[in-house]
C-alpha cells in the first residue's frame, strides 16, 4: 500500500486521532505537490476501493481548482498536469462507481473551464463529443454532466459546435437504452440554453423541447422524483431567463405543466415546481400566456384548487396571522401564485374568469369556497385594480354581507379582501364606500368570541386610513374611536396590538380633529409604555404603543403634545434594546416622527438617536459568491451575475434602508439643527449612491443630498464669518455632484434614477445660482445627453421587439408600461435642464450644445454630438409623441426664459413649429407651446420684432379656439392668456394697443392656474397703471368689468397678499379719478358678494 493510500485511509478513519493525524500528514505533503497529485491520482485510479477512491477525487479536486484557497495548481509542473488531464480522461472511461464519477465529472469541469479558454487542454472538447457515442452508458451520461458544467463558462469555446451540440442533445434526449442519458441531456441543454447570449442563438434548440419535456414526465412514471424535481427547477430558470424559447412548444409545455401541478399522486415538491413554471412564464410573458386563453382558465382553476384545500383549524384562534402556518401548503402556493398572475396577467384576461367562478364560490354552503371566494377579491384587486374598479360597488356589497358569514375564516377573508380594496382603490374608495364599509368593520371588532376576526377588524381600519382625507373620516371618529377605547384593554393581546395600531392610523388621518381624543387615549398608552418595559411577551406591544403616540403627536402638534413627548423620549432612551428586539423598528420610527412634530426642540435628543443610526447605515453587506449549488440559508437571496451565483445577507439589508431613510428624514425636518452630523452622513451617503443591493438605501441617499446641502447653508448663513456660506457649501456640492452624476449614468431602476435626477434638482436649488462650476456642467450635460440617448435607445429596442417573429399583440401592455416609464424619466431630465439653465444661464450653453462632454471612447463622442439640444430638437418635431413634444418645449421654454436673447437665434429656427402646437390637439402640449412663446416675449427684447404678429395670431386662435375653456385645455387657455398679456406688457409699440388690450379684458377672469393667475392679475394692474384709459375705454365702458374681474378674484386663492394690496391701492386710486357717478353705477350692478369684497378693499 501506497504512503497516499495510507494517507487516505487515515482520512477515512473513524478514530479521531488517526483522522487529525492524517490531516496533518496531508498539509506536509502538500509541500510536495507533484509527488502529493501522483499519488492522488495512483489512488484514484488504481484502488480497488470505492471509499479510497472517492475520498482521493474529494483531496484532489480543490488542489486542481484553480482560483480555491487549497489551490497547488502554481505549484505543479507542467509534466503533472498534462499527467492529470490524461488520467482523469482514461478513468471517466473506466471507473464505472456512480459516485467516484461525480468526482470525476467535476474535475474533468472545473479543470476544463480553467485550462480550454487558455488553449491548455485542446483535446478536452473532442474527448467529450467522442463519448457522447460512446457504447457505455454511464460514459454517455457522465460526457452530457460535463458538457452542462462546462456550458456556464466555456460559451465562446462551445460557439462552433453549436450544431454538433444540437445533435448531441438530441441524441441524448432520445437515448432509447438509457433513462439517465435522457435526463443528463436534459440538464445539460437547459443548462446550456440558460447562458446563451441571444434568442437566435437558442431558436435552433427549440425543436428538442418535446423531448425535453417526454423526459420529465417519463422521470416521473418510474418514480424518480429527484430527478423530475431538478428537471422542473432548470425549466423555471429556463422560463425565466428566455421565455420565449418554449413559443413554438408552448401547447405542450402548458399541458404537461397543468397535467403534472394537479396531479394529486405526485409528490408536493414535483407539483409546485409544475405550477411554478407557469407562474414564471406568466411573469415572464404574459402576452404570450394570454394569447392561449383556454389555458388561463385551466391555470386559474387548478390555482383556485390549491386554494380549496385550506383546512379549519382548532388553534387558529390563538395564533396571529404573523404566525400564521410557517410550512409551505397547497392554498398558501395558489394564493401566491394567484397574486402573481394578476400581477402580470391584469384584469382583461382574468376578471371575466374571476366572475365566472366567484359566484358559485360565494354562494357555496361549504366555508372554504366562500373563503377562496372572499381572497380571490384581495389577491386580484392590485393586480386587476383597472379593470375591477368598475366592479367595486358590487364587490363591496358582496364582502360587507359576509362580515356576518357563519364562519370566523370567511368573517377575517371579508376583511382581508375589504383591506385590500381600500389600499388598492384609494383615496376614491373611502369617499365612496366609507358608509358601507366602516359600519361593516366596526360589527367585525364585536366578535369577541374571535379574537383574530376582531384584530384583523383592527387592520381593516388602518387600510382604509391609507390617503384618507380628515373630512372623509372626520363623521365616523365618535364611532370607530368609541369602540376602539373599549377594546384597548382587550385580554388577547393580538387584538390590543392591532388596535392600537388603528387607533394610531386614525390619528395620521384625522389630524388635528384627533385633538379632541387626545385624553382619552395618551395617558393610557403612557401606562402601557411604563407597564410593559423588560416584559418580553409585552414588547411588541410596548412598541406600537410607542409608534400610536408618536403618530398622535404628530397629528396633534406640538403645543398639544410636547409635554407627553418628553414623557416618552425618556422612556426610549432608557429602554435597553435586545438583539432582534421587536420595539426597536418601532422606537426608531418614532424618534423620526417626534422629530418633525417638535422641530429645532428635538436637536437636543439627536445625540441619543443618529449615532445608532449611522452606525447601521454603516453596515458592510455580507455577500459571497456560491458554487454552481446554492445553498438553503436563512435570510440570504442569490443573484445570477453573469456565470456566477452572488449570495447576499438580506437581513441586514432592511434595516440598512430603513436606517438611511431615517438620516434623511432627520436631515430634512432639522435643518440647520442636524449640522453637527452632515458632514459624517455626507460622507456615508454620497458612496451608497452605488449601492446595487438595495434600491430603498439608493433612493435615501440621493434624497439626502439636497437637504445636507440646505442645512449646512443654513447654518453657515447664521454662524459662518461673511460670505463664507457660498464656499461651505460649494465644498460640498462639489464632493456629492460627481459621484451623483456617476450614479444617475450607471443607474438601471426607473423609480431610483428618477429620485436621482430630483435629487440634482434639489442639490441646485439649495446650493443658488452659479454653484455649479464648469466643470461640474460639463458633467450634467454629458450624463443628460446620454440619459436621453438611453431613452431613445430603449424605444429602438422595443420598435426592433415589435418587429420580431416573437411579437405578439398581447405583448404591447408590457412595452407600453416600459414606455410611460421612460416618459416618467424624459419629463424628469426636461425638468433638470431647465433647472440647470435657471440656475447657471449661459454658462450651460455650450455643454448643452454638445460642446466639449466627456468622452471616454468612439461611443460617447458619437452620442455627445449635438448634446441636449440635438435631441431637444427631435423631440418637437410632428411625428413625436405628446410626451415628448412636450418634453422638448418645456426644454426650449426654460432655455429662452433663463438665457434670454442669447439663444434667441437658436429659438427663431423653430417658432413656427412652435405656434402650430398653440393648436395642438394634447392639452399639455399646447401649453408648453404658449408658454413659451410667452418667455419669448419677455426676454427676445428688440428680436422679437419680426416675431410678434404671428406669436399674437398664434395665441389668439388658441384662446378662441371651440375647445379652449373645457376642462381638459383650461389651463392651457389661461397660459395663452397670460402669455398674451406679456406680449402686450413687454412690446406695445409692435400691436394694435386699443384692439388687443380690449380684446385681452375680455378673456378674463382666469380661474384654474393658480400660478398663471397671479401672473395675469398682475398684469391688469400694470396694465391699468401703465394704459389706464385704453383699457378702462371710452367713457370707462370697460369699467364693470374691471371691478368684476376684481370682485371675483379678491379673497381668493388666485392672488397673494402683495397682489391683493395692490389691487386694494388701485380700487382707490380709480374712485378717486373716476366719475363718482360712473364708477358707482358700475360697481352696483355687480353681485352682492363682488360689491361686498370691494368694499372691503376700499374701506
Amino acid at each position: 500500500m501506497s504512503s497516499v493510500d495510507n494517507l487516505i485511509h487515515g482520512l477515512l478513519s473513524a478514530d479521531n486521532a488517526v483522522r487529525t493525524l492524517a490531516e496533518q500528514q496531508l498539509e506536509a505533503a502538500r509541500q510536495q505537490p507533484d509527488n502529493l497529485v501522483n499519488g492522488l491520482l495512483q489512488s484514484l485510479r488504481t484502488s480497488p476501493e470505492e471509499p479510497v477512491r472517492i475520498m482521493a477525487g474529494s483531496v484532489l479536486r480543490p488542489i486542481l481548482l484553480v482560483n480555491g484557497k487549497k489551490s497547488l495548481m502554481e505549484s505543479i509542473s507542467p509534466q503533472t498536469i498534462d499527467l492529470v488531464k490524461r488520467e482523469l480522461l482514461m478513468a471517466i472511461e473506466m471507473d464505472a462507481s456512480p459516485k467516484v464519477r461525480r468526482k470525476l465529472e467535476d474535475m474533468i469541469a472545473e479543470l476544463g473551464s480553467a485550462l480550454v479558454p487558455q488553449n491548455r487542454w485542446p483535446e478536452l472538447l473532442p474527448f467529450m463529443f467522442k463519448c457522447t457515442q460512446s457504447p457505455s452508458e454511464h460514459v454517455r451520461e457522465s460526457a452530457l454532466s460535463i458538457f452542462g458544467t462546462l456550458a456556464q463558462y466555456l460559451q465562446e469555446n462551445f460557439r462552433p459546435y453549436f450544431q454538433t451540440l444540437k445533435d448531441i442533445f438530441r441524441a441524448g434526449l432520445t437515448d432509447a437504452a438509457s433513462f439517465k442519458v435522457r435526463v443528463a441531456a436534459m440538464h445539460a441543454m437547459a443548462t446550456f440554453l440558460q447562458i446563451l447570449s441571444t434568442p437566435d442563438e437558442r431558436k435552433p434548440f427549440q425543436e428538442l423541447i418535446p423531448f425535453m419535456l417526454n423526459t420529465v414526465k417519463e422521470a416521473l412514471e418510474n418514480k424518480m422524483e429527484d430527478e423530475a424535481i431538478a428537471s422542473l427547477e432548470l425549466l423555471v430558470g429556463l422560463a425565466e431567463v428566455e421565455s420565449n424559447f418554449f413559443k413554438n412548444s408552448l401547447d405542450l409545455l402548458l399541458d404537461s405543466m397543468l397535467m403534472f401541478a394537479s396531479a394529486a399522486g405526485l409528490n408536493d415538491n414535483v407539483r409546485h415546481l409544475a405550477l411554478e413554471v407557469l407562474i414564471t412564464l406568466v411573469e415572464a410573458r404574459p402576452g404570450l400566456v394570454k394569447t392561449h386563453h383556454s389555458y388561463v382558465a385551466r391555470l386559474l382553476q387548478v390555482v383556485f384548487n390549491y386554494m380549496l384545500t385550506v383546512q379549519d383549524d382548532a388553534d387558529w384562534n390563538s395564533k396571529s396571522d404573523q404566525d400564521e402556518e410557517q410550512e409551505i401548503t397547497d392554498h398558501m402556493i395558489g394564493e401566491e401564485a394567484l397574486d402573481r398572475m394578476a400581477l402580470r396577467l391584469k384584469g382583461k384576461a382574468l376578471v371575466p374568469l374571476l366572475f365566472q367562478a366567484i359566484p358559485a364560490l360565494i354562494a357555496s354552503p361549504s366555508w372554504n369556497q366562500r373563503y377562496v371566494a372572499l381572497m380571490a377579491v384581495s389577491f386580484a384587486s392590485e393586480g386587476c385594480a383597472s379593470d375591477l374598479e368598475p366592479h367595486v360597488e358590487q364587490l363591496v356589497n358582496m364582502v360587507v354581507t359576509h362580515i356576518r358569514d357563519p364562519h370566523p375564516r370567511v368573517r377575517w377573508a371579508a376583511l382581508q379582501a375589504l383591506g385590500q380594496m381600500c389600499s388598492d382603490y384609494r383615496p376614491d374608495f373611502q369617499v365612496d364606500h366609507a358608509s358601507k364599509v366602516l359600519p361593516a368593520i366596526v360589527i367585525a371588532l364585536d366578535d369577541v368570541e374571535n379574537p383574530r376576526v376582531q384584530a384583523h377588524a383592527a387592520s381593516a381600519i388602518v387600510n382604509f386610513c391609507e390617503d384618507c382625507e380628515a373630512e372623509t373620516l372626520t363623521p365616523y371618529l365618535d364611532g370607530l374611536l368609541g369602540k376602539l377605547i373599549t377594546m384597548i384593554s382587550a385580554s388577547k393581546i393580538i387584538v390590543q396590538e392591532q388596535v392600537i395600531t388603528a387607533i394610531a392610523s386614525i390619528a395620521e388621518s384625522a389630524g388635528e380633529q384627533f385633538g379632541r381624543y387626545y385624553d382619552s387615549f395618551v395617558p393610557f398608552l403612557k401606562t402601557v409604555l411604563i407597564n410593559t418595559a423588560n416584559r418580553k411577551e409585552y414588547l411588541k406591544l410596548r412598541g406600537k404603543a410607542i409608534e400610536c403616540l408618536s403618530l398622535i403627536g404628530v397629528a396633534v402638534g406640538k403645543v398639544k403634545f410636547a409635554q407627553d413627548a418628553q414623557e416618552v423620549m425618556n422612556a426610549m432612551i432608557n429602554t435597553k434594546l435586545e438583539p432582534e428586539d421587536p420595539q426597536a423598528p418601532f422606537i426608531l420610527n418614532s424618534w423620526t416622527r417626534i422629530g418633525q412634530c417638535l422641530g429645532n426642540d428635538f436637536v437636543p435628543y439627536l445625540p441619543y438617536v443618529i449615532p445608532p443610526l449611522i452606525a447601521t447605515a454603516s453596515v458592510k453587506t455580507e455577500s459571497h459568491v456560491a458554487d454552481s449549488e446554492v445553498p438553503d440559508r436563512e435570510g440570504w437571496d442569490y443573484v445570477t451575475f453573469g456565470d456566477k451565483k452572488v449570495g447576499i445577507h438580506t437581513n441586514t439589508l432592511e434595516d440598512k434602508s430603513d436606517a438611511c431613510n431615517m438620516l434623511f428624514c432627520y436631515a430634512e425636518n432639522m435643518k440647520e439643527g442636524f449640522y453637527p452630523y452632515a458632514d459624517e452622513v455626507s460622507k456615508l451617503m454620497v458612496p451608497l449612491l452605488l449601492f446595487y443591493y438595495h434600491e430603498g438605501v439608493r433612493i435615501s441617499a440621493a434624497s439626502s443630498l439636497g437637504p445636507l446641502l440646505v442645512c449646512v447653508r443654513d447654518f453657515m448663513a447664521k454662524n459662518a464669518p461673511n460670505g463664507a456660506e457660498a464656499m461651505y457649501v460649494r465644498n460640498m456640492l462639489d464632493f456629492m455632484w460627481p459621484k451623483l452624476m456617476e450614479a444617475i449614468a450607471a443607474e438601471t431602476d426607473n423609480d431610483v434614477l428618477y429620485s436621482m435626477l430630483e435629487a440634482a434638482i434639489e442639490m441646485m436649488t439649495a446650493a443658488g445660482p452659479g454653484a455649479l462650476s464648469a466643470d461640474r456642467l460639463k458633467e450634467v450635460g454629458t450624463t443628460l445627453c446620454h440619459l436621453l440617448h438611453d431613452v431613445y435607445e430603449r424605444r429602438e429596442d422595443r420598435d426592433e421587439q415589435r418587429k420580431s417573429q416573437d411579437y405578439i399583440p398581447e405583448d404591447e401592455e408590457d412595452l407600453d408600461d416600459d414606455e410611460k416609464s421612460d416618459q416618467d424619466i424624459l419629463q424628469e431630465v426636461a425638468e433638470v435642464v431647465g433647472q440647470v439653465f435657471k440656475f447657471n444661464t449661459d454658462a450651460f450653453i455650450p455643454y448643452f450644445m454638445g460642446i466639449g462632454l466627456i468622452a471616454e471612447d468612439a461611443s460617447d463622442v458619437a452620442r455627445n454630438e449635438g448634446g441636449c439640444w440635438k435631441i431637444a430638437l427631435e423631440l418637437i418635431q410632428p411625428n413625436k409623441s405628446a410626451t415628448d413634444k412636450k418634453a422638448g418645449l418645456c426644454i426650449l421654454d426654460d432655455m429662452m426664459e433663463f438665457c434670454g436673447a442669447s439663444v434667441l437665434q437658436l429659438y427663431q429656427n423653430f417658432i413656427p413649429l412652435v405656434i402650430q402646437y398653440a393648436l395642438d390637439t394634447d392639452p399639455t402640449v399646447r401649453q408648453a407651446a404658449v408658454y413659451g412663446m410667452g418667455q419669448c416675449a419677455r426676454f427676445a427684447g428688440e428680436h422679437f420684432t419680426t416675431l410678434c404678429p404671428i406669436v399674437v395670431q398664434g395665441l389668439t386662435n388658441a384662446i378662441a379656439s371651440q375647445e379652449a375653456r373645457t376642462d381638459d385645455f383650461i389651463t392651457a387657455t389661461e397660459n395663452a392668456i397670460s402669455a398674451l398679456g406679456k406680449v402686450i406688457d413687454h412690446h406695445p409699440q409692435m400691436v394694435v394697443l386699443p384692439q388687443l388690450l380690449t380684446s385681452w379684458l375680455t378673456y378674463l377672469p382666469v380661474t384654474e392656474d393658480k400660478i398663471e393667475s397671479k401672473v395675469v392679475y398682475a398684469l391688469l394692474c400694470t396694465f391699468i397703471e401703465k394704459h389706464g384709459s385704453i383699457l378702462l375705454g371710452n367713457g370707462f365702458a370697460n369699467l364693470p368689468k374691471v371691478l368684476s374681474i376684481f370682485g371675483q378674484v379678491l379673497e381668493t386663492d388666485l392672488i397673494d397678499e402683495p397682489l391683493t394690496a395692490r389691487m386694494s391701492q388701485l380700487l382707490k386710486t380709480m374712485r378717486g379719478s373716476i366719475p363718482a357717478d360712473a364708477f358707482n353705477n358700475a360697481a352696483t350692478h355687480l353681485p352682492e358678494d363682488q360689491r361686498n369684497k370691494l368694499m372691503k378693499a376700499l374701506a
